[in-house]
């Protein structure tokens, strides 16, 4: 199954002016919420998990709820550093990333 997931992340550092190394090292970078979306049958399903509330429940659902799925994100690399810094090092297999995706078409 395929299942869209997007973080939303705090870091008093700026991701474009100094990279990704010094966005995620720096010890205020936090999650503050990630979200997936799927399809079940016909519906849709959309999650939010509130890491500023309760950051290991949170962890723990998005874990279950992204294993075995193909994950898709905009800028895809960006969510697997997310993942890996949260120690999810068991990261699914598959990811697609959409930006490149619609670079592609144009």
């Amino acid at each position: 199954m395929v299942i869209g997931l997007d973080f939303e992340t705090y870091s008093p550092v700026d991701l474009k002016d100094h990279g990704a190394p010094r966005y995620f090292e720096h010890p205020d970078w936090c999650v503050t919420l990630a979200g997936t979306y799927t399809r079940v049958s016909a519906s849709p399903v959309s999650k939010s998990y509130d890491f500023a509330l309760d950051p290991e429940q949170a962890k723990v659902q998005l874990a279950h709820d992204i294993e075995g799925q193909i994950v898709v994100g905009h800028n895809v690399g960006f969510e697997k550093m997310v993942l890996r810094k949260l120690g999810m090092l068991d990261l699914p297999e598959s990811f697609i990333d959409s930006a490149v995706i619609a670079r592609a078409v144009g």
